[in-house]
């Protein structure tokens, strides 16, 4: 009896083991296959933030998977009953919990978010419906967390996630309008917004992360000036950085080619209380 009992839990673990060690197997291979595809493609940062989330989010996966099998397959040995009604069970389980609670609509967000590429760990995003942007840090099945750039650290689930915009999928762009006096000439506005660019780029610290200058052009007669539309495009999440850089040089540009960036004054006038009339009796002398 104590034989049959010790060869039993020595099957149970050798079960268990081998699923934790598939398990393994299976992770680095799919990790070692998907990163060596992405880098043939597109061998960027952004291919390395794909694999990642992949990574998690499959890891994740595969290990409920293993246990659940390896858990109905030990029960099944063990003779607590039959693997097919386990595994039945599990399912309907799961099934009941999905149509009864929200986290079940979260997971199913989950896996529209990965299959469908819409962020991956490391691009900023903007959240329509919580007014949050910020930088993910992290994306599972069930939810996404979010650093905003104050530091608040937010968790979202996915089911919450129904309007998001990607600041930062494949490349990034930092809109900028400058406005100039209407006295002075637009041509040698945007020659000097040109030539600002070129020297940023000619700088090595930033030439690998901007890719282009975009002049739209004049889009507006505002108040007090000529709105000039532009963009840079950069690699994914260096706008901020570049657009700082940028605007830190363009000042000095414009100042050496008299170009005058307007602001909104004010004229002030003060007038002096008019001196009281004199009384008739002062005026005739009484």
């Amino acid at each position: 009896m104590l034989a049959e009992w010790i060869a039993t839990a020595a099957v149970v673990v050798a079960l268990l083991g081998l699923g934790i060690v598939t398990a393994r197997a299976i992770d680095r291979r799919i990790a070692a296959r998907t990163e060596r595809d992405q880098a043939e493609v597109e061998p960027t940062e952004l291919s390395r933030q794909r694999v990642r989330t992949a990574q998690l989010v499959l890891r994740s996966l595969l290990i409920g998977i293993v246990v659940v099998l390896s858990l109905g397959a030990a029960a099944s040995i063990l003779g607590v009953a039959d693997f097919p009604v386990i595994a039945i069970v599990a399912v309907s389980a799961v099934l009941v919990a999905f149509s009864g609670a929200s986290w079940g609509s979260d997971i199913v967000a989950g896996f529209s978010i990965v299959l469908g590429g819409q962020y991956y760990e490391g691009d900023w995003v903007d959240v329509k419906r919580h007014e949050i942007v910020g930088q993910v840090e992290g994306l599972s099945l069930r939810a996404t967390t979010i650093r905003a750039l104050d530091g608040t650290r937010w968790v979202l689930p996915n089911g919450e996630m129904r309007v998001s915009g990607n600041r930062t999928y494949d490349y990034s762009r930092y809109l900028f309008i400058l406005r100039v006096s209407y006295d002075d000439d637009v041509e040698t506005a945007i020659d000097t917004l040109e030539q600002s660019f070129a020297a940023l780029q000619a700088d090595p610290r930033y030439d690998p992360l901007v890719s282009r200058l975009r002049i739209l052009g004049v889009d507006d007669y505002g108040s007090s000036g000529i709105d000039i539309k532009l963009y840079l495009q950069t690699v994914p999440g260096a706008h901020w950085r570049v657009g700082r850089e940028f605007r830190r040089r363009l000042k000095p540009a414009l100042d050496d080619a008299g170009v005058h960036i307007p602001y909104e004054h004010r004229e002030v006038i003060l007038r002096e209380a008019a001196s009281a009339a004199p009384s008739p009796d002062a005026a005739s002398g009484s």
